[in-house]
């Protein structure tokens, strides 16, 4: 979901929950029914490797291509384009892309960054996020889930690309929670490793998402506070060797394709949340038509 740009371990552990918070105008291409339990899987799902090799299920096509936001496409690094990903990288999900242009991600400890979308095509978005010191981060999503990201911190470059994907699971969704906004629960319910290498080394990452229930979201959309539908999200997150488990929940809001707050539960208690959100026109009628009174 997006991070800030600061330390490394500040970083890892925002990403964490925010790809599968923020973190992320499209039609869902084949909704699935609820679930009160495991689903069933979407088919086999081999450990292929390679250059980006997945054991990702396959996905529909999703109807609707969105809008980039209004960036130059020269400002963003070829590491985290759609041509850096592995196709299967790119349609394994039926979730919107990230909807929102601009916002300001807000920490529990003061810190904020600007938080901005510059691409974005079916399930794909890219998000660039700035410090106020000038460091930056580009990173790729698909849905909400955190795939390639380049960086210049303190005046020097860095990246992070996914070599592997393995281990996919469907996991749980509470019992009773429905589709909201054309987005299935069960789409936001799955487990699977990530593999990444790049300047700060390769890491492996186990991730695991359940979807908890549903509750209302209370957002600052261009100017204007409404309260909209969400799905509240826990993730668990583990690197076997570097320490660095977490667990947090945040509310997924559907209609803007990311979470919008937040909280961590371990490793220590902390909070972020999402204010000041700028949308464009087609998805600015969606939200009020979503807006709870």
């Amino acid at each position: 979901m997006a991070s800030g740009v600061g330390s490394t371990g500040r970083i890892d552990r925002i990403a964490a929950l925010c790809a599968a918070a923020l973190v992320i105008a499209a039609c869902l291409g084949d909704a699935r029914a609820q679930s009160s339990g495991p689903a069933a899987p979407r088919g086999p799902l081999p450990d292929r490797q390679g250059t980006a090799g997945t054991g990702l299920p396959s996905a529909g096509t999703p109807q609707v291509i969105t809008t980039p936001a209004a960036v130059p496409s020269a400002s963003i690094p070829r590491s985290v384009s759609r041509g850096a990903h592995d196709s299967a990288l790119l349609t394994w999900t039926n979730l919107p892309p990230i909807r929102i242009d601009a916002a300001t991600l807000s920490l529990g400890d003061g810190s904020r960054f600007r938080w901005e979308v510059v691409d974005r095509v079916n399930s794909f978005s890219v998000v660039r996020s700035t410090e106020a010191n000038g460091d930056v981060e580009y990173v790729a999503y698909v849905g909400v889930q955190r795939l390639n990201a380049a960086w210049v911190r303190g005046g020097l470059p860095g990246n992070q690309d996914v070599f592997r994907v393995s281990g996919y699971e469907q996991t749980t969704v509470a019992p009773g929670v429905v589709p909201l906004s054309g987005v299935d629960p069960l789409e936001l319910a799955y487990g699977l490793t990530i593999e990444t290498r790049g300047t700060d080394g390769e890491r492996r990452t186990m991730q695991r998402r359940r979807v908890l229930g549903a509750d209302t979201a209370s957002v600052n959309v261009n100017g204007q506070a409404v309260r909209l539908a969400a799905f509240v999200v826990q993730v668990e997150t583990d690197r076997p060797g570097w320490g660095a488990r977490s667990v947090g929940r945040a509310l997924y809001v559907p209609v803007l394709g990311l979470a919008v707050s937040g909280e961590f539960i371990e490793p220590e208690p902390s909070n972020w949340r999402l204010d000041a959100v700028q949308v464009g026109p087609d998805v600015l009628r969606d939200v009020r038509a979503a807006a709870l009174r």
